[in-house]
């Protein structure tokens, strides 16, 4: 019996020690298999912010058009236009205030498109470059472009046409079925009279098939002034689902095939469904806020160097982008990083920059603090700026590259009436959320609480510019 009871006993300890056993390889699988999600989880967290720096260029065309369309009824082929200078209703980054954009995107995956642009007058050029939907220059029209103001027809042509075409066209060649061009007027000033010759040089624009050239069909030209458009990327989980429809639209180059693989990693692939589920949807969101605030930070902080070694002026264009001719493509490698901070910041319509205008920017005051619309700054802009024309400053939502919601005007302009000169010749332009009395025509309104960057826009710009013999000053706290 003794005997018996020791085997029971050792045999409770075996089953003891067994479970023990089980338990604790249960307790290293569960630790293994978290780890392991982890990592999983880290790995597409990750590629998920690369796929927004990657195709910002891309979404961005996307979304002003669709916003275009959907929120002004404007379509493929259809111009739109300001009758009046663009307020805060439009969101598109980094617009300007002294001139009226005109926009128009166009598909060529059928047949070639015929853009007519219209010879200059005496009181309206233009400047702006034809982009296909990475937003890479292909030619530049208009007075300073391949035309040279005397107007002329562009045929674009996709990267799969065979066909032939008639004399009497430019050809151009784009590597996306879509395209888009956001040009400007050059004007003199922004009067009534002058806003009545814009729309009359606008509505010779013309865009229609190749197959229609013979009796073409009439261009709808769009007055989108003081409608609100929303032509901005989204950045929570409904990004990818823009980013998954415009790649199932578009042509796919040779040099995407790695990156396409990426997205196939986190569900995103060229001719399958596109269906998230809880998990990745809430992956998503959070990946695309970290995406905002690291593309924000690169385009504001260090895509682009001091312009000034004692000042806090930098290029508002990376210097990646210029050197490359706004294409960011080099014989190594294309800047795929600096091009996805560029992207958060403007959308470009310039083949290069420091010729028709130059533009410089800043998001911190002469104390290297962030610039926020709680405090009052106050910006001396010395004598005699090197330009041939006007110089403008500009306030910008640092959220989302945009103006600054519900204000009465965006900036401050040399060209604005009532703007007053100081006896030296400078100009104090003050930046708040409410009017310096007595300051208004110098005014540029501010949001309480909400940080803020400004553009300091110089058109015909002069060798001292480049020179820097001549210096913008920083921005100085005086409250």
């Amino acid at each position: 019996m003794k005997q018996m009871k020791q085997m029971k006993r050792k045999f409770n300890q075996f089953v003891a020690l067994f479970a023990l056993m089980l338990l604790t390889l249960g307790l290293v699988t569960s630790v293994q298999a978290k780890e392991k999600r982890s990592l999983e989880d880290s790995v597409a967290h990750h590629r998920a912010m690369e796929a927004i720096t990657w195709s910002i260029p891309l979404v961005s065309s996307k979304m002003m058009r669709d916003g275009l369309k959907q929120d002004a009824g404007v379509g493929l082929n259809d111009v739109a236009y300001f009758s009046e200078i663009q307020n805060w209703k439009i969101d598109f980054t980094t617009n300007n205030n002294t001139t009226p954009y005109i926009h128009f995107f166009w598909n060529a995956e059928k047949e070639p498109i015929v853009i007519e642009i219209p010879p200059s007058t005496k009181d309206v050029g233009l400047v702006g470059t034809l982009l296909d939907f990475w937003q890479r220059s292909m030619i530049a029209v208009g007075a300073s472009g391949y035309d040279g103001g005397r107007g002329g027809k562009y045929l674009i042509m996709s990267p799969d046409y065979q066909g032939s075409y008639p004399e009497g066209y430019t050809a151009v060649y784009q590597k996306t079925f879509n395209g888009s061009a956001t040009l400007r007027p050059i004007i003199k000033d922004t009067s009534p009279a002058t806003l009545k010759k814009v729309t009359a040089f606008v509505k010779g624009i013309k865009v229609y098939p190749l197959s229609k050239a013979k009796n073409p069909p009439a261009t709808r030209h769009i007055d989108i002034f003081d409608k609100k458009i929303n032509g901005l990327p989204p950045f929570n989980a409904s990004y990818y689902k823009e980013l998954n429809e415009i790649l199932q639209e578009e042509k796919i180059e040779e040099k995407d095939l790695t990156f396409l693989g990426v997205l196939k990693s986190i569900g995103i692939e060229k001719g399958a469904p596109y269906n998230p589920d809880k998990n990745q949807i809430k992956m998503f969101d959070a990946a695309a806020k970290d995406a905002q605030t690291y593309l924000r930070e690169s385009y504001l902080e260090r895509a682009a160097p001091r312009f000034y070694d004692d000042r806090q002026w930098t290029n508002a264009v990376p210097k990646s982008a210029v050197m490359s001719f706004m294409n960011w493509q080099f014989p190594s490698h294309v800047n795929y990083d600096e091009r996805g901070a560029g992207y958060f910041g403007f959308y470009t319509s310039f083949i290069k920059l420091g010729t028709a205008s130059f533009y410089l920017k800043v998001a911190r005051d002469n104390k290297a603090k962030r610039l926020n619309g709680s405090n009052t700054y106050k910006l001396t802009v010395p004598a005699k700026v090197p330009m041939r024309d006007f110089w403008s400053v500009i306030a910008y939502e640092t959220e989302d590259a945009t103006w600054i919601d519900n204000v009465p005007k965006a900036g401050v302009a040399s060209i604005d009436k009532g703007v007053t000169t100081n006896s030296d010749g400078t100009v104090d332009i003050y930046f708040s959320a409410r009017p310096p009395k007595g300051k208004e025509a110098n005014w540029v309104p501010t949001a309480a609480g909400e940080n803020f960057f400004l553009f300091f826009r110089m058109y015909g710009p002069e060798k001292a510019v480049f020179d820097k013999s001549w210096k913008l000053n920083d921005l100085v706290k005086v409250d």
